[in-house]
């Protein structure tokens, strides 16, 4: 295994962060002309983001290679994926596509983000047993947070995840938010993308799912103003480039 350098490792100043989106999950059952192309459209006007599918068949996790208009074609970061190939698909194999659909909900950018923050763990139990010096240990299922600070976040991309807002008022070039007629929203993943030297996104990080839970804003007196927003995510997921 080659020695790992500087340059494997993502910085800050290489990732733009992104947020928006819709979660979307399409079951699909396979017919004897989609086993013979091994793929198939994912159908409607779905255009999931570039490395953001994943699929089961029959509830097992399969390769999937993300195309674009039919099975001969790759999808890339700028036609985004509607048509899903695979190694081997059967006749009446129930597929389940997941993915954060751009079709009606594009992402925006997240303007001067700072710090993105993610974690994710496991509920357990530990129970003591009498007679024995270790205790009993059971581990669930994960859960995924996120948090985001950013020097002022742009109106549209807070408008997003929390409350609303309206252009063009008060006035011409102006824009109101306020979480007078909702609140909190999910959106279908916070994306972070990596481009090397030629502006090439060569790795994503995917926070599918995240529905923000509260947004707070700092004002100092002899510091920046900074904008905070924390998120609980459905799941996690990267593609990168080898």
């Amino acid at each position: 295994m080659a020695d790992v350098v500087a340059a494997d490792v993502p910085t800050g100043t290489e990732v733009k962060w992104y947020g928006g989106g819709e979660v979307a999950q399409i079951s699909h059952t396979v017919t004897s002309g989609e086993a013979s192309a091994k793929g198939f459209a994912l159908g409607g006007t779905y255009l999931m983001e570039y490395g953001s599918v994943w699929c089961t068949v029959n509830d097992v996790q399969v390769k999937v290679t993300e195309n674009f208009g039919d099975v001969s074609t790759a999808a890339t970061e700028t036609t985004g994926t509607n048509f899903v190939k695979f190694d081997t698909l059967t006749t009446s194999d129930v597929v389940v596509v997941y993915g954060v659909d751009i079709s009606t909900v594009t992402l925006k950018h997240v303007a001067t983000c700072k710090d993105v923050k993610s974690d994710t763990k496991a509920s357990s139990k530990k129970e003591a047993v009498h007679g024995q010096s270790t205790k009993l240990v059971t581990v669930g299922v994960a859960e995924s947070t996120a948090s985001l600070e950013e020097l002022m976040y742009t109106l549209d991309f807070v408008g997003i995840v929390f409350g609303d807002v309206v252009a063009d008022s008060p006035t011409s070039g102006w824009s109101k938010h306020s979480n007078k007629t909702h609140a909190f929203k999910k959106i279908g993943a916070l994306v972070g993308k990596r481009r090397n030297s030629s502006g090439v996104v060569i790795d994503k990080f995917f926070l599918i799912g995240a529905y923000a839970n509260s947004y707070g804003q700092s004002f100092p007196t002899e510091d920046l103003y900074k904008e905070s927003l924390a998120f609980d995510c459905d799941y996690i997921q990267r593609a990168r480039k080898d």
